[in-house]
């Protein structure tokens, strides 16, 4: 069955997370998983401690790539 949604919540390995959505840090793509990072140079997952789970962390990077197979077609972004 294809993928019709993907929510990834980018954080540290331990922070919360927001329900119903993927935990993602820092690991690079994969062709069985379908998404990744392209590179993990300079990558670094932060916790701020606030108290939204979806907002209180993130993934950063300069110039990070994020990979994403997608069949053809219009997507919502």
């Amino acid at each position: 069955m294809p993928l019709t949604s993907l929510k990834l919540d980018f954080g540290t390995s331990t922070s919360p997370k927001e329900v119903g959505w993927l935990r993602y840090s820092t690991a690079l793509y994969t062709a069985a998983r379908g998404y990744g990072w392209q590179s993990g140079f300079g990558l670094a997952a932060k916790d701020t401690l606030y108290p939204d789970p979806l907002d209180r962390d993130c993934v950063q990077g300069k110039d990070a790539v994020f990979l994403l197979d997608l069949a053809a077609g219009t997507y919502r972004i």
